[in-house]
């Protein structure tokens, strides 16, 4: 598994640290009921690739729809099992 660096921020305000994000409901998964802000849990994505483009920096972006969500920590893998 390939670790995401955080990327800078440069504001008037301060400096800060971002992550790439993403938004999911307990439709898509139903286990972030029972999870807990500033743990890390560990989630598979089936992706289908949408767009992508290249900025001035020969930087390439893409955008992606989430196909598919699969939860891979054993503790949350029994716990879905016992809501199935």
């Amino acid at each position: 598994m390939k670790i995401v660096k955080p990327k800078k921020m440069m504001s008037m305000e301060m400096d800060s640290e971002y992550y790439p994000h993403l938004d999911l409901s307990s439709d898509e998964i139903k286990e972030i009921k029972n999870w807990e802000v500033g743990k890390s849990y560990k989630v598979v994505l089936e992706l289908r690739q949408i767009s992508k483009r290249e900025d001035k920096d020969k930087k390439i972006s893409a955008c992606f729809e989430v196909r598919e969500v699969e939860v891979e920590d054993d503790e949350y893998k029994k716990l879905a099992n016992k809501f199935k």
